[in-house]
């Protein structure tokens, strides 16, 4: 797995070499397209674009991730 530094792709895959622990969901992003998210719970830093950003944090707000990715730093 590689880091994607471009912003305009919508697949994002980020890699946790001391943690391999990697997190898959698909997201409706608000234009009705199907979104594939890569990330790692543990990385500290995430490479998500901005309909992401916003999808994962209403995830979040709605109780659905709180629990299983607790270090996910969206900010």
């Amino acid at each position: 797995m590689s880091s994607s530094e471009e912003e305009d792709i919508v697949v994002t895959e980020v890699e946790d070499e001391a943690n391999d622990a990697t997190l898959s969901l698909d997201l409706e992003a608000s234009y009705s397209s199907e979104q594939h998210l890569v990330i790692d719970a543990r990385l500290g830093r995430e490479k998500l674009d901005l309909v992401g950003k916003i999808a994962v944090r209403q995830l979040c707000s709605e109780g659905g991730w709180n629990h299983t990715m607790p270090e996910l730093i969206l900010d």
